[in-house]
């Protein structure tokens, strides 16, 4: 670094600077060997200088300032300014501790520094020009025992660039003690991506704790929050637990109106062979039949929940009609649960469908059934419903 020289009280003094900073390395503990939080990293980093009187190295105590700024000239100041008072001095050097706050982004900072004799009420002397920060301290951003790799960004799509990339017995582990922060915050085509070479043991690619263990997010249409695979044919994802994989997304199960089977004697069910089901009348008035539906009560260990039904359907009749549409189930011990009930008559002579919405779903705990309530005006086949298409579709909230 160039001498730098200003006048103060008519002595020259030549001042040289140098920057220093302390780091260290060590083992980044297991998470289950941590038992206390760890103390945070500050701000701070050490700036060392070597001031000369005349031609020979001053002695005594100077006052300084030091200012950060975004530019080599003008500019804008980045942080406080930081004074440091009756900085002792021996044989030219000294040493003093710098905090400008969480400055160091990764933007190009410079630094201004003003000096004056200890004893001095004066203005300060500024000195030119001003000295780029060098990368030291944008080191005070790693934990101990960090391995970064690459420039810190990834714009790479579907290519092999790391916005970070960690290797050791856990690549990247970061801790978060804010209420909705986050441990390990990633994006890109690979928001995170980890990889464990444990063979058979607990090594892991990823691991989180928290309220969210890992939480992932894509705003891509075809993207994924999450993606596991295994390519030796093993499992690509493995969850222990009650509750271990909840969805937010419906699963709609679409069931053969086949099924279908008369309750009452009054009315007989034909399947069609383009999937339908003529329910014709062999009594006039009010006539049931029955829809059996195997469901799952519990996917990965979450219980499921009738959400709605959806059923397509036509009149051969304009007096008959789809009176009640019901669902419900049997428990393990032989108590008959309504789940919902629509009560709207249907009455459309032409192809349709219409959708019933359970506001207030219940879990599924038994044998489920949907009942048709049918209402015909006359008897034969002039008086048909026929209903195809019927869709279920269950939520896990």
């Amino acid at each position: 670094m160039k001498p730098q020289q200003f006048f103060a009280g008519g002595t020259a003094l030549v001042f040289v600077l140098a920057l220093a900073v302390g780091l260290s390395q060590a083992q980044s503990p297991r998470p289950e060997q941590v038992s206390m939080p760890l103390a945070s990293v500050g701000n701070a980093f050490t700036y060392q200088g070597h001031l000369k009187d005349g031609s020979s190295p001053a002695n005594g105590e100077y006052d300084f300032q030091f200012i950060l700024y975004n530019a080599l000239t003008g500019g804008s100041q980045v942080g406080s300014t930081v004074t440091k008072d009756n900085v002792a001095v021996t044989n030219g050097l000294f040493s003093v501790a710098l905090d400008f706050g969480s400055v160091f982004d990764g933007t190009g900072l410079w630094l201004e520094a003003a000096v004056r004799p200890g004893s001095s009420t004066g203005g300060y002397t500024i000195l030119s020009p001003r000295q780029e920060i060098t990368p030291a301290p944008y080191a005070l951003s790693l934990k101990p025992g960090a391995h970064i790799q690459g420039d810190g960004t990834s714009a790479t799509l579907g290519g092999s660039g790391a916005g970070v990339y960690g290797t050791g017995s856990y690549g990247v582990y970061g801790t978060s003690a804010t209420l909705g922060g986050s441990g390990v915050y990633g994006t890109g085509y690979y928001g995170v991506y980890g990889t464990s070479a444990t063979l058979g043991g607990s090594g892991a690619g990823v691991y989180g704790t928290g309220h969210f263990g890992v939480y992932g997010l894509s705003d891509e249409f075809s993207g994924y929050g999450g993606y596991f695979v295994n390519t030796a044919g093993g499992v690509a994802v493995s969850a222990t637990g009650s509750g271990i994989i909840k969805s937010t997304a419906d699963t709609q199960i679409v069931v053969s109106p086949f099924d279908l089977r008369a309750w009452s004697g009054g009315v007989s069910a034909a399947p069609d062979d383009h999937g339908y089901v003529y329910l014709q009348a062999s009594a006039s008035g009010s006539q049931e039949v029955l829809l059996p539906v195997t469901l799952p009560a519990r996917v990965f260990g979450v219980p499921q929940k009738l959400k709605s039904i959806k059923v397509c359907y036509q009149l051969d009749n304009a007096s008959s009609y789809i009176d009640k549409t019901e669902a419900y189930y049997y428990s393990d011990s032989e108590v008959l649960t309504y789940m919902f009930e629509d009560d709207t008559d249907r009455t459309s002579i032409s192809w349709t469908c219409y959708t019933y919405d359970d506001p207030t779903p219940d879990p599924i705990q038994g044998s489920v059934f949907v009942r048709f309530w049918l209402n015909y005006a006359g008897t034969g086949g002039s008086h048909e419903i026929v209903i195809g298409s019927i869709t279920l579709t269950l939520t896990e909230n």
